[in-house]
């Protein structure tokens, strides 16, 4: 079973906290969004300056400095041509991230314990952001003990136990999905609801996500701070269940050349691993026993790897009896036909019906087996 990218995740804008102002750009700011930053440090005697940076793709530009005077005091005006994560550094890798549309703020931080001591008052956006942090930190300690059992299970290939776990994991990341969107739906039109929304699957929530940007369109008519996140809807939303599969055309260990359009006409599970992938390789028997099952009546498996060593590959290939047809660029995680399908992690797969319709993604474990007998047993 592959686990939803939320699961792991203990904050949600990882880019943040990776940030290095050596590595930062410097803008002159005469954006629209502008208000008064207030503040004091405590037990922070050797802190002179801080250094204001805005978010953009991934990177942070200087946009200005706030002096500290002796007792521990800073202000100014800081102005944004839109909303974004602001970052405000006190030096010693020691920083705090705002999300921020123009409010007039107020930060107090000890720097003697200021992870604990920092508050930021004025700013409804930081607020949400600190109480969907909550949420993730919170479900992902519900769900540590469980992702343990599962793994220890699946290594031990005591796959009926794991099954079972993973049915429990799958039903807690429904929960959470819901919970978090209606949390957006409470905050919106907060730049906080866009990167919660990066948590959330496109392909399983397509229209909530279309609905999403639709109202930070209009809410914020003349930005585009939600251009990427809209791109990656519109992206994702190709591959939504109903969509046709997009078509690839890739070479057979024998040097033959396959399509995907290739098996129009029967349903084919499109499989994507790599030989160096453990949960991929933990899955393998479970996808042959299926398709032992149901290759009689037609049912087809495309394996796409991932693998840059042919050797290994067909190595891997050997080891866990994979009959199937198997293709590969053999360029690892820079496949044009990974990029295609969006592919962030894997075991990842999709199933294509006749018409060349997705009818179903990520079907491990007992999930496969319930789906073919829908499909197979029917008939």
């Amino acid at each position: 079973m592959k686990l939803s990218k939320f699961s792991f995740l203990l904050i949600f804008l990882s880019a943040l906290i990776s940030c290095d102002e050596n590595g930062q750009e410097t803008e002159n700011s005469s954006g629209n969004y502008s208000g008064s930053v207030q503040g004091e440090i405590n037990n922070g005697t050797d802190v002179n300056q801080i250094t204001v940076s805005r978010q953009e793709n991934n990177r942070f530009i200087v946009i200005d400095t706030l002096e500290v005077d002796e007792d521990g005091n800073f202000g100014g005006t800081i102005t944004v041509s839109q909303p974004a994560f602001v970052a405000f550094n006190f030096g010693n890798n020691e920083q705090i991230f705002v999300p921020y549309d123009g409010d007039d703020i107020e930060i107090t931080i000890d720097m003697e314990n200021p992870k604990e001591s920092v508050k930021v008052e004025g700013s409804d956006d930081y607020n949400y952001y600190n109480e969907v942090s909550e949420m993730v930190r919170e479900f992902q300690m519900e769900n540590r003990d469980l992702m343990l059992a599962y793994q220890k299970n699946a290594s031990e290939k005591n796959m009926q136990e794991a099954d079972s776990l993973a049915e429990v994991i799958k039903e807690k990341q429904q929960a959470f999905q819901e919970e978090l969107k209606n949390k957006i739906n409470d905050i919106l039109p907060s730049i906080v609801g866009i990167e919660a929304a990066r948590l959330l699957p496109v392909g399983e929530n397509v229209e909530f996500m279309r609905n999403l940007v639709a109202q930070y369109e209009e809410a914020y008519p003349d930005a585009d701070f939600y251009m990427p996140f809209k791109d990656q809807v519109s992206k994702e939303a190709k591959l939504a269940i109903g969509a046709e599969a997009p078509d690839f055309a890739l070479p057979t260990p024998d040097g033959d050349t396959v399509n995907l359009s290739d098996f129009r006409g029967e349903y084919v599970l499109v499989d994507f691993w790599a030989q160096w992938c453990k949960p991929c390789r933990m899955e393998n028997p479970n996808v042959v026993a299926a398709y032992d099952k149901y290759k009689d009546s037609g049912f087809q498996i495309l394996g796409v790897s991932l693998d840059r060593s042919r050797d290994k590959w067909l190595q891997a290939i050997e080891e866990d009896n994979l009959t199937w047809t198997q293709v590969s660029e053999l360029s690892a995680t820079q496949s044009k036909v990974a990029d295609l399908y969006n592919i962030t992690g894997i075991p990842f797969s999709i199933l294509v019906d006749p018409q060349g319709k997705i009818v179903a993604k990520n079907l491990r474990g007992q999930s496969l087996h319930d789906k073919l007998a829908e499909i197979y047993d029917k008939k």
